[in-house]
């Protein structure tokens, strides 16, 4: 029998009891993240077991050692592998199953304040949608999906889980019902001109013959399509296809264009609580980050300070 079998046999209840409490920290985030979130609270449970802990014996010093060995990761990862960790805790605190979390207090990870995301001037953009051949299907396709990244902002993920049924009216304006992060819902508004691209699109693939709820479907060499779901990977190469058709030098992702919308809205003078609002942010600081990458001298603070020698 090996060392850790021994340990986990030692404190089987309480292991099993940790199994339990994940399971329940798991079941309340959303499906894209539950892989991720399982795997993280096994990295901090496979800790424990290692050094013979269990969250009954962990203390403030074991937390603080879980911290530093949670360092050698990248600072987004470390910060969400401890947020995880932090989150099982407060299941056995919420639970009565400990009286006090022994993280509390001590700080988790700082991240990067800036996005790493490229994001286009207004005349790439335009270029980059302008090499799309739309006299095809897919080129059709193909033309609303770069419009919902860079003019409505959405997430590749969020392209993919569209359905036709999600496009609805509200207040006398289009809109889109998003499947955000967690699987929570939001709504984006969409112009009148992107709707109208949209209609061409599944009128043209109406003829076809293909009936699906589907938007985004595959379409084959023949420009046939297909009731399968475009995926998110499958978007984001769709978008570095057109940045290189488009002579389009930076290393352009779906996230990119997203980036892009956001910058041009603010460059545009927009204020930050509606393009917030839009982008679908929870905070205006992850709003402010994707405008931060981009130095703007046309319009600088320095512009305003005309400090200078009097000449009498």
């Amino acid at each position: 029998m090996s060392t850790q079998a021994i340990i986990f046999q030692s404190h089987e209840e309480e292991y099993l009891e940790l199994a339990e409490v994940i399971e329940n920290v798991v079941k309340n985030v959303g499906d894209r993240s539950k892989r991720i979130y399982h795997h993280d609270a096994g990295v901090f449970a496979n800790w424990m077991l290692q050094l013979q802990i269990t969250p009954r014996s962990l203390t403030r010093d074991h937390m603080r050692d879980y911290h530093n060995h949670l360092s050698t990761y990248s600072s987004a990862t470390s910060q969400r592998m401890w947020s995880v960790a932090k989150m099982v805790l407060t299941e056995y605190v919420d639970s009565d199953r400990l009286a006090k979390h022994p993280g509390v207090g001590i700080d988790g990870f700082k991240t990067e304040d800036e996005t790493t995301h490229v994001a286009l001037t207004e005349r790439q953009a335009e270029d980059l949608v302008s090499a799309v051949d739309v006299s095809t299907l897919k080129g059709k396709r193909d033309y609303v999906i770069l419009l919902l990244l860079v003019r409505l902002g959405l997430r590749r993920f969020e392209c993919e889980a569209l359905n036709v049924s999600d496009l609805s009216m509200d207040q006398g304006h289009h809109i889109l019902y998003i499947h955000g992060k967690g699987d929570k819902r939001g709504i984006a508004k969409v112009p009148v001109e992107v709707r109208r691209e949209i209609d061409t699109y599944l009128d043209e693939r109406k003829k076809s013959g293909l009936v699906s709820d589907i938007l985004f479907t595959h379409i084959l060499k023949n420009d046939m399509p297909v009731n399968e779901r475009l995926s998110a990977q499958q978007i984001n190469k769709l978008v570095k296809i057109y940045a290189k058709k488009a002579g389009i030098e930076e290393k352009l992702s779906a996230h990119g264009l997203r980036a892009t919308f956001i910058t041009l809205a603010l460059d545009a003078g927009v204020p930050l609580h509606k393009v917030q609002y839009a982008a679908r942010h929870k905070k205006p600081e992850t709003t402010e980050r994707y405008h931060k990458r981009k130095l703007n001298l046309d319009d600088n603070a320095v512009d305003v300070i005309q400090v200078r020698r009097r000449t009498e």
